[in-house]
């Protein structure tokens, strides 16, 4: 037959705890599930449904619920079928009460219950209990266990105590000290005194806010109402009047015009009325001195200031409440002519005085005067001589303004010889001096720097030279400061005198001096500054009669190059020089050629100290030249030589003597100079004032008229000492006269404007070249 498996009896009881334990909870109201492995803790041992478990029959029956196979009983001889479910008849039946000893466990946190089958079972609740700690409140069950609920709350309200809890004895307050918050809400800093909340001081109750009035209550603190008052409000571009509802109302906008036609005007809420500066519109600057008034780019209103200029240099002129007026400026400020031949002398009560700038002038006294060298300066010309009127000799400096008038004069010396004899001036204006003196040095003549300001105030005084007697006759500025002086000096070879060159600092301080001698007496009369060195000129005695030419040139340390004499068979004397880019020309005296008993004589080298050429110059009678400048060309070209000596058949009635050659030592022009008395002039320079063509020439020298007095030239550069004969010649220049033909003479006639004349036959017009018939030049 066919036989169905049955459960094993373990699984049944579980299935049968299961049910009793679902139906207790539906009875005390379990609040947690029954756990998954509560249905029975030994599951994992039992044999799986349909497999025969321990005691079962072999046909897969339970004692005493089969037969075996041969339907006897299957039970062990002797055993009775069990009458239970699952037992044996064999085993003896139970009979006890399994919740006999009762089944409370003394936990509030499970329900204890009995069940017939199961025994004692014991369910978790969510039942109040207590966890023992005071601090805790709300204590609840949880897995069987009492699970801790909410901190107590021991906070008292009470500013002034510390609230802490204890586990055991639960809640307590201590006294604190410090600030507290005070019930009245209208008082801040209260203060904790026994527990309790005192003093205190009133509350400061501002919003900031201009529509609102402030104040305090005590139970609720600051209030702040609305108010009417007025008030400015973020926008300032609005004109606020007063507060509404707590907030200040806007007004009309505000107005920003400011009137100003140099401005665009705007308003900016943040910023308030703003002004752009615009260009270019017309406007008036409220000035009666201006016009033409526009707004400029920074907005401002500029007008051009009214012509005021009356064309008188000698007033200034300004406008004043709408008038133009002149007012003189101080007398003997410096003012411009616009005549044809006049320099200014200055400005007097509000009128340029004017003088003509050519003339001839003395200085001096009743006695012997002369001067010796001449040299322009701004504001005028300074001279330098040797004047006798206190008894001895004396130097004596004087500085006359472009028409001749006297500016200021110094004299220099004391006991014994003294006399100036140089001139030269530096970049700043300081006129340096080169005197010979007695009274000064070791005794004999020694040489004296003297240094003086534009307005004549001694600026250094050196003496230079050592015992032997020494005296200068060359001085010039050098360009990095400082000075070079040119003379004579005695000591050299058997006594004689040399050559002298000395090399001088800017305070006369002296750097080096050389001399150089032939064993004879030598005498150095000319000094020209080199790029890389010097060169002297002067006179040394000839082997064959009397002097000759001497020429020496030195490096910048003075140390002789090269030393070459020239001359004639007669004496050559008092040689000068100038340096030119390709060589040097020498001018002096000479007795061994020329038409009279002595005539200029010119020498031309180039720059190793070969002679070119050389000419004689002159008249009947002795003729000599002391002085040579360089006549300016064009674009630094040569257009010639200015010579200055004296000339005359009568020997104590000279001229003085004023020339001009061409580059070639032909001559140009000559003019006599002086009267009935004895007059000769000793140096000769290019003037500085712009009035006259090329700045004219200076001339310096001695003439008598009653007594021996200085002389001094304003010549133009044609010899013309007065601007009624010098006429439009006045204002030209030799380059403006020069046909560039080498063998015609171009000079400026007065009254007639530039001339041109063939030179002789035979006339140099260059170096071995000469002119022939018909003004050519050739070879």
């Amino acid at each position: 037959m066919t036989t169905t498996p049955r459960t094993h009896p373990a699984r049944r009881a579980r299935a049968t705890l299961a049910a009793r334990v679902v139906a207790g909870c539906a009875l005390i109201g379990c609040t947690e599930e029954l756990p998954a492995d509560a249905e029975f803790k030994y599951q994992d041992a039992l044999p799986p449904d349909g497999a025969a478990a321990p005691g079962d029959d072999a046909d897969g029956t339970t004692d005493g619920e089969g037969r075996g196979a041969d339907g006897a009983d299957d039970d062990a001889a002797g055993d009775a079928d069990d009458a239970t479910v699952g037992g044996d008849s064999d085993a003896p039946a139970d009979t006890a009460d399994p919740c006999a000893a009762g089944c409370a466990d003394d936990n509030p946190c499970t329900d204890d219950a009995c069940d017939a089958a199961l025994g004692c079972v014991h369910l978790a609740n969510a039942a109040s209990c207590s966890d023992s700690d005071a601090c805790t409140t709300g204590d609840t069950c949880k897995s069987s266990a009492c699970g801790a609920g909410f901190a107590l709350g021991c906070d008292d309200g009470n500013p002034c105590t510390q609230d802490t809890c204890d586990k055991t004895t639960g809640c307590a307050a201590l006294p604190t000290e410090g600030t507290c918050t005070l019930a009245d809400l209208c008082l801040v800093d209260g203060t904790c005194v026994e527990a309790k909340c005192t003093g205190g001081k009133a509350k400061f109750c501002n919003d900031g806010n201009a529509c609102t009035d402030n104040g305090c209550q005590s139970t609720s603190g600051c209030v702040f109402l609305p108010s009417t008052a007025s008030c400015v409000d973020d926008d300032l571009c609005t004109d606020a009047t007063a507060c509404k509802d707590g907030k200040c109302s806007s007004g009309a906008p505000t107005k920003c015009d400011d009137g100003d036609p140099c401005t665009a005007d705007s308003c900016l809420p943040a910023v308030g009325c703003a002004a752009k500066a615009v260009g270019g519109a017309a406007c008036d600057d409220k000035d009666t001195c201006t016009e033409s008034d526009v707004c400029g780019s920074d907005g401002k209103c500029k007008g051009k200031a009214k012509p005021c200029d009356d064309g008188n240099a000698c007033t200034n002129d300004a406008c004043t409440d709408g008038a133009c007026k002149g007012v003189p400026v101080s007398d003997g400020v410096t003012c411009t002519i616009a005549t044809e031949c006049a320099v200014a002398e200055g400005c007097i009560a509000g009128t340029c005085a004017a003088a003509e700038a050519l003339w001839e002038s003395q200085l001096g006294g009743p006695q012997s005067d002369g001067a010796l060298d001449v040299i322009g300066v701004a504001g005028g010309i300074v001279v330098v001589g040797v004047r006798t009127d206190s008894g001895d000799p004396e130097a004596f400096i004087a500085k006359v303004s472009p028409s001749g008038a006297l500016v200021w004069e110094k004299t220099f010396g004391g006991k014994g010889d003294d006399g100036g004899q140089a001139l030269a001036v530096q970049k700043d204006g300081t006129i340096g001096v080169a005197a010979f003196s007695v009274s000064q040095g070791s005794g004999d003549y020694d040489t004296v720097l003297l240094q003086y300001s534009p307005v004549g105030t001694l600026a250094g005084k050196a003496v230079i030279g050592g015992k032997p007697a020494d005296r200068p006759y060359r001085l010039e500025a050098l360009a990095a400061g400082g000075w070079a002086l040119a003379g004579e000096s005695a000591g050299g070879v058997g006594g004689s005198l040399d050559l002298w060159l000395v090399k001088l600092k800017a305070d006369g301080t002296k750097e080096f001096d050389k001399v150089y001698g032939t064993g004879g007496d030598d005498h150095a009369y000319g000094l020209a500054v080199l790029a890389e060195g010097y060169a002297l000129s002067g006179s040394t005695p000839s082997p064959d009669n009397g002097t000759e030419f001497t020429l020496v040139r030195t490096d910048a340390n003075g140390t002789k190059m090269f030393q070459k004499t020239y001359g004639t068979p007669g004496t050559d004397d008092g040689a000068v020089l100038v340096a030119l880019a390709d060589g040097f020309l020498l001018a002096g005296s000479t007795t061994g050629k020329g038409a009279g008993k002595s005539d200029a004589w010119l020498v031309r080298t180039d720059l190793a100290g070969v002679k070119l050429w050389d000419r004689a110059i002159g008249s009947e009678g002795n003729d000599a030249v002391a002085g040579l400048a360089i006549l300016p060309g064009d674009a630094g070209s040569i257009a010639g030589f200015a010579l200055a000596g004296v000339t005359g058949d009568d020997v104590t009635k000279p001229n003085g003597w004023l020339l001009a050659v061409d580059p070639n030592g032909n001559l140009v022009w000559q003019q006599k100079l002086g009267a009935v008395g004895l007059d000769k002039l000793a140096a000769v320079r290019l003037g500085t004032d712009p009035v006259v063509a090329a700045g004219g020439l200076l001339a310096a020298g001695q003439r008598e008229v009653a007594s021996l007095q200085a002389w001094v030239v304003r010549a133009d550069v044609w010899g013309n000492k007065s601007c009624s004969t010098g006429k439009a010649c006045v204002k030209t220049p030799p380059v403006t006269c020069d046909d560039t033909n080498p063998c015609t003479t171009d000079v400026c006639l007065p009254g007639k404007g530039c001339a041109h004349f063939s030179l002789a036959a035979g006339s140099s017009c260059g170096v071995a070249k000469t002119c022939n018939a018909d003004a050519q030049c050739g070879l």
